[in-house]
């Protein structure tokens, strides 16, 4: 389905800042953003933002990834105001002062299309899952009728209902390895696992440990620098992914 008639979609440039005396935070790099999203507008100059803030989902080194999202307002072809609007925008920053925001979409506003559950297409498809938590699938309660129970389907009952007590193992380094590629370090342990997977379907060995309760995901390991150091430029080019080459923790 073309969705080209709802939403603007485009991409800009990545700008490199260097703010002398202090390490890049959150709120400096926001305040960055927000100037490189306004530069792909009609009219930057007119550009009025609120609530914008960044939805960050990992960091790789001392580099942050996530989403730019909030509100805009600036004036169009005829010199009138839009009106509020949202925007979601790809974004990451480092704390050396280097920043890049692509593919900025931004909502139609009154002309956004609705759907059957009574939402904007942008809500859907952009706003949920990148700036708000998706909300959980509402459960489905089963109502079974009261039937008599007879003493055989008790007992098989209660051999069927036991608890499944294994637990997972953590992934094992194999000995011997001395190099991995790093690609991610997060808090958030499923969000780790998501990322493995999707590592692992894309042809990538992977392995993940956890320490000081942040999950590193790894790919590898493998036995010289120079193989590691191959991976980084795969993962680059076919996963979007920024890592670094490290040593194995035996």
């Amino acid at each position: 389905m073309d969705f080209s008639m709802w939403f603007r979609v485009f991409t800009i440039g990545t700008a490199v800042a260097a703010l002398a005396g202090c390490d890049v935070t959150k709120e400096m790099a926001v305040e960055k953003g927000k100037d490189m999203v306004a530069s792909a507008l009609k009219d930057p100059d007119s550009a009025k933002f609120q609530g914008v803030f960044m939805a960050e989902n990992q960091a790789i080194g001392d580099t942050h990834y996530g989403f730019l999202c909030g509100e805009v307002n600036s004036r169009n072809s005829f010199g009138g105001f839009t009106g509020f609007r949202r925007f979601v925008a790809n974004f990451n920053y480092s704390k050396q002062g280097s920043f890049e925001v692509s593919y900025v979409t931004l909502e139609e506003g009154v002309n956004a299309k609705i759907n059957s559950n009574g939402a904007s297409y942008f809500q859907d498809i952009y706003w949920l899952g990148k700036c708000e938590p998706k909300p959980a699938p509402k459960k489905i309660e089963q109502i079974s009728a009261d039937l008599p129970i007879t003493k055989t389907a008790a007992a098989e009952s209660k051999k069927t209902t036991k608890p499944n007590t294994m637990k997972t193992a953590p992934t094992a380094v194999p000995g011997g390895a001395k190099w991995a590629v790093q690609v991610a370090s997060m808090s958030d342990a499923s969000q780790a696992a998501s990322l493995q997977e999707k590592i692992t379907v894309g042809g990538f060995t992977s392995y993940v440990t956890t320490k000081e309760g942040k999950t590193r995901v790894y790919v590898g390991p493998f036995a010289d620098r120079a193989k590691a150091e191959g991976q980084v430029e795969e993962l680059r080019t076919k996963q979007l992914l920024k890592g670094f080459v490290v040593r194995v923790e035996q």
